[in-house]
């Protein structure tokens, strides 16, 4: 079965998906419900993989919107996190 068909923001309305670099009680709403049907997903490790990977080599400014559960900016954090322990590793 195809992902796409799975996801749950399927027929969703999107614009609440790209509010979260956005200032003010709505967009921070609109985030949270965006966020809220990520976190029901049974795709979402999916989705986040792919964003992941779609926005690999590119620095925070470069991520924007809902995906996987996560920010643009929660996703910068991730991988700048997993960077540092990479480092600590080696």
């Amino acid at each position: 079965m195809s992902t796409d068909i799975r996801r749950a923001c399927r027929g969703a309305d999107t614009e609440q998906w790209f509010r979260d670099r956005e200032i003010g009680p709505e967009a921070k709403e609109a985030t949270k419900r965006a966020q809220q049907v990520c976190n029901r997903c049974v795709v979402r490790i999916e989705c986040l993989t792919a964003a992941l990977v779609e926005e690999d080599g590119t620095g925070r400014d470069y991520r924007f919107g809902v995906r996987g559960g996560l920010t643009g900016l929660e996703r910068a954090y991730l991988v700048e996190r997993g960077k540092r322990q990479k480092g600590r590793a080696a």
